[in-house]
């Protein structure tokens, strides 16, 4: 199974990073340049990877199952 990590807290996720390693080390650079708050407590979160059936690229297994496609794709047709 492949994953897609994002940096989150309990209530809200950003950004898509390959690994585990890399989503650690933009919760470490966001911190230290003041992009993501010291008050919350940033941690890895792990998304299980589908592809998306209207592009064919790697996307969030759960964003896919509840749109029926990516987030990029969705957000093509919900802008007109």
């Amino acid at each position: 199974m492949k994953y897609i990590w994002w940096i989150g807290d309990e209530s809200s996720s950003v950004g898509a990073y390959p690994t585990k390693e890399d989503a650690k080390k933009a919760i470490t650079q966001g911190l230290k340049s003041g992009l993501l708050s010291e008050k919350k407590s940033w941690k890895p979160i792990r998304h299980e990877v589908s592809k998306c059936s209207t592009c064919g690229r790697d996307a969030e297994r759960d964003i896919i199952e509840s749109l029926g496609e990516c987030l990029s794709c969705d957000h093509v047709r919900s802008d007109f």
